[in-house]
């Protein structure tokens, strides 16, 4: 990146500091004074939902969703809700053993957080205990028409079992239905579960998942979750693509991989779903019938970045404008083009947005070094606003707009800090911190929608991300944490 976005940088940042009382003269912890922000600072007043002896940490994949929602039917407020996984002990299937054929026999817990966004009231509770300790495992959340809340979850890939749950009463997260059961043909990963319109206008719950083939595949219910059946393979050929997925009106859009980029030199596709056909970007039918055994491959969708050595492509958020059009962001790494076991040290996000016709991309900032050492593509990684496609939330341990690494003035270590971003008449991102002077990492990071009564943009803004130390995926200590955000004017 050049002088001037360099120069950008140093002026959005000073802009920030302003508006938070602060002064700095030169950008970022690059300055050789960077103290006037204070140690483990955040630009608003921090909240914690993990935490005590029963809810230790928690964490998060970023293959599961929605893992935040916000209800704003609840009667004296709109409520957020938050899934995570605890790791109740230290695993002994830590990063040093990948490639193991080891079943990690730590446990931990999938929790459940709520929080009153008008009173600040919260609270928490298991909805299941004992699974494999690992952030895989983490719940996806839907609300139904009826008000109640369905969380769907699975064992990361050791036994062939969905498990779901629905809450008691409407809008209330305290107390839970028994837990129910779907038997798959295969082990099964991951829970992803959206709404999507069949061709006699029924509306469908999908739930997308990797079982069958080791693939994303996809379940569906007719009746917001009562009962399920099997769909079909939604994608296939060889290695297993990875696949983000948003909600669209009547159609699931998602972004997909060919395989996983610590084994192929990924290209990033998008295509949208109705549950029971594919589609193209611009509505052109790709695949008629999920169910039959005919799947197509990522490569038949529409191509929004073409994977080399040097830019080997990973998806990281999806979502759709009200108009109906998706917006992408994705992370490519630089360096590491022999595939050597080694640390990737040079990520960069890339923005991508669609206009009906065609897919534009736009490298907006430098996404650091790998999160750690035996998975070399994992980045802090980023989320978009899913009411406002020009703003986004990334997580980078370097400087976004020179690639500099921070280096925390508190510790003197270096840490992922979270940055909010915006997108300008221009093209053109401007950064301002978000954490700044970390003693911890602050990574993966969740903007939750927040629709309105009136239909309006809500006024406000949620963060979340988690904030501690990452080991690797079974094995972490990191607090679940978010802030509340003021808009500006739209």
């Amino acid at each position: 990146m050049n002088t001037k976005s360099h120069n950008k940088l140093v002026l959005n940042v000073i802009m920030g500091l302003a508006l938070n009382g602060l002064c700095l003269g030169k950008a970022l912890a690059l300055s050789s004074d960077s103290s006037e922000f204070q140690a483990n600072y955040v630009s608003e007043s921090l909240f914690q939902l993990s935490g005590g002896h029963t809810f230790p940490n928690g964490a998060w994949c970023w293959f599961q969703d929605p893992r935040a929602i916000i209800d704003t039917g609840a009667h004296q407020g709109p409520l957020l809700l938050v899934s995570s996984f605890s790791a109740r002990e230290k695993s002994q299937y830590a990063a040093r053993n990948w490639g193991e054929n080891i079943h990690p026999w730590a446990k931990g817990d999938n929790d459940l957080y709520w929080l009153n966004l008008a009173s600040g009231e919260k609270g928490q509770v298991k909805v299941h205990q004992g699974l494999t300790q690992d952030d895989h495992n983490v719940a996806a959340i839907h609300q139904r028409s009826d008000g109640r809340y369905i969380i769907a979850y699975a064992d990361h890939g050791y036994e062939p079992v969905t498990y779901f749950r629905v809450s008691e009463r409407p809008h209330d997260p305290t107390t839970w239905q028994p837990v129910t059961q779907f038997e798959h043909a295969d082990t099964v990963t991951y829970s992803n579960l959206y709404q999507a319109v069949d061709t006699s206008n029924k509306p469908l719950l999908l739930n997308f998942n990797r079982s069958v083939g080791f693939d994303p595949n996809v379940m569906i219910s007719a009746n917001e979750g009562r009962t399920w059946s099997y769909g079909g393979q939604l994608l296939g050929g060889p290695g297993r693509p990875y696949v983000r997925y948003a909600q669209g009106a009547g159609r699931v859009h998602f972004l997909a991989s060919d395989q996983h980029p610590r084994v192929f030199d990924n290209s990033i596709y998008h295509g949208t779903t109705d549950g029971t056909s594919i589609f193209a970007s611009n509505g052109a039918l790709i695949d008629e019938d999920i169910s039959d055994e005919n799947f197509i491959e990522p490569h038949q969708l529409t191509v929004i970045h073409r994977g080399k050595p040097s830019a080997v492509g990973w998806g990281v958020d999806i979502e759709v404008t009200d108009d109906g059009l998706p917006y992408a962001i994705y992370s490519v790494q630089k360096n590491n083009q022999e595939r050597e076991m080694l640390p990737g040290l040079d990520h960069r996000y890339v923005y991508a947005h669609f206009d009906g016709e065609l897919w534009h991309t736009e490298e907006v900032a430098y996404a650091g070094t790998a999160l750690y050492e035996y998975e070399q593509d994992y980045t802090g990684l980023a989320a978009l606003d899913p009411n406002d496609p020009n703003i986004m939330v990334i997580s980078t341990n370097a400087n976004p707009d020179t690639g500099e690494p921070l280096i925390s003035q508190a510790d003197g270590k270096r840490h992922w800090e979270l940055f909010l971003g915006k997108r300008n008449n221009n093209a053109q991102w401007s950064w301002r911190p978000i954490t700044f002077n970390s003693t911890q990492d602050n990574i993966r990071p969740i903007i939750p929608k927040w629709d309105t009564q009136e239909n309006t943009h809500p006024a406000k803004r949620v963060v979340l991300w988690m904030r501690g130390t990452y080991t690797s995926y079974t094995e972490y200590d990191t607090q679940i944490v978010g802030v509340i955000q003021q808009r500006e004017s739209q």
